[in-house]
């Protein structure tokens, strides 16, 4: 399965806030407004990295999903995040397996990442790929309702 996906721009903000907050309030979680502040910059903050939307087959926007540069070294992936409809299809797995390649492609030896508890699916699905737990990372993209931090070693 190969979805449709494009990369964001300007008139893609108010489509990744909506599905952000939607996504935050069905888990229950606090949406600060720190968790905006790289989408309100697209064009220059995942300039070293990449920011999607992710399609449906009618080429509704279904999700998001983003790679962001820490240092020289080290992604953060970003913002990854499915309406409740496109869950369970593979998607995040694709948009994993997308980012993941993105950052051997643009030569980072890590990949990081935060999440919540709550994103259990998401949980298991970073642990499928080699995921492993670490203190509280250096990137800043997530909410104070992040308390989950991993780390990948890219090969």
């Amino acid at each position: 399965m190969y979805p449709n996906h494009i990369e964001a721009r300007f008139e893609h903000i108010p489509f990744i806030k909506q599905l952000m907050q939607k996504t935050f309030e069905e888990f229950n979680l606090c949406l600060d407004d720190k968790i905006y502040l790289d989408i309100e910059n697209l064009d220059t903050a995942y300039r070293d990295g990449f920011f999607g939307i992710l399609q449906d087959e009618e080429k509704e926007n279904v999700g998001t999903f983003g790679l962001f540069k820490i240092d020289d070294h080290t992604a953060e992936i970003r913002k990854m995040y499915l309406l409740p409809q496109a869950r369970g299809k593979g998607y995040g797995q694709w948009m994993l397996n997308f980012l993941l390649e993105k950052a051997r492609t643009l030569n980072y030896q890590t990949v990081i990442l935060e999440t919540t508890t709550a994103f259990e699916e998401a949980i298991k699905l970073y642990e499928k790929h080699g995921f492993k737990p670490t203190k509280k990372t250096k990137g800043s993209g997530c909410s104070s309702s992040c308390e989950r931090s991993f780390s990948l070693i890219l090969k």
